[in-house]
């Protein structure tokens, strides 16, 4: 059982003034057992792989593909990555397997 300290722990960690609704929404869809069961599409543009590594910046992005060799698809104009490589790539980033 929780005590009261706990909860109130608990909602300064996981609620600021700049968390977006959105944010709320799926936190409270998680904490109420109604996740949604969807993989995550295989492949994602330049938005979607930067929502999917945790709402990372562009920069960031860019800086993992050509800096840190994060491999990428440009396939009619578009720059594609895999989610799986994404994972990949974050585990190895943050030494391995933890």
């Amino acid at each position: 059982m929780t005590t009261p300290s706990e909860k109130d722990r608990l909602l300064a960690l996981t609620i600021s003034p700049a968390t977006s609704p959105s944010l709320i929404k799926e936190a409270l869809n998680i904490l109420e057992g109604q996740v949604s069961s969807e993989k995550p599409q295989e492949w994602l543009d330049e938005r979607g792989a930067m929502k999917y590594a945790g709402g990372i910046g562009r920069s960031c992005l860019w800086g993992w593909r050509t800096k840190n060799n994060l491999p990428s698809f440009k396939v009619n104009g578009r720059r594609l990555f895999r989610a799986t490589d994404i994972d990949a790539f974050i585990i190895e980033q943050a030494g391995g397997d933890k």
